[in-house]
């Protein structure tokens, strides 16, 4: 009689776990779904409406370096934005025997303006400023105010807006 019961119980129908799998993928589609939306969302970097990549590829500006007072090794970096995007801010790579180090200008330039900026002026307080034979060169890049759906935020443009001044 054990035997009979074992043998003779079905278990659910094919239409059933059919049913039972497509419910179940499209459960994970949509959490998977919702998921990467948000993700996504939050990462567009827009500026005035525009990708932030694109209005990067228009910004248009000049930057060289004074290094008339080289006895106080002061090192001035005189840059022009030429383009009419306002520029928020600057990073700039400090490039010393093929090593980096990156700090903040902490001032930018509204479109049309020119300004001499001496770059230790604008150093943290904890930095300790190099002899002038260290430099190779700085990497400028510059940085514009973004906003996504979460706010405004500080947007790095890519090395290739970036002006390289090379010093001698």
């Amino acid at each position: 009689m054990l035997r009979y019961n074992i043998i003779n119980k079905r278990g659910v129908s094919a239409v059933i776990e059919a049913i039972m799998l497509i419910i179940i993928v499209i459960v994970l589609f949509f959490i998977v779904f919702v998921w990467s939306k948000n993700i996504v969302r939050d990462r567009v970097v827009t500026i005035e409406g525009e990708n932030a990549d694109y209005v990067c590829d228009r910004v248009v500006f000049r930057a060289d370096y004074d290094n008339s007072d080289e006895p106080n090794e002061n090192i001035f970096l005189i840059l022009s934005n030429e383009g009419n995007i306002n520029i928020k801010n600057f990073l700039v790579k400090k490039i010393t025997r093929g090593e980096e180090e990156n700090f903040v200008l902490g001032k930018g330039l509204a479109s049309g303006k020119s300004d001499l900026i001496n770059i230790y002026n604008n150093l943290s307080r904890n930095y300790e400023a190099p002899e002038y034979d260290d430099f190779t060169s700085l990497k400028i890049i510059p940085i514009l105010e973004g906003a996504t759906d979460s706010g405004k935020i500080d947007y790095i443009c890519k090395d290739s807006s970036a002006q390289e001044v090379l010093l001698s």
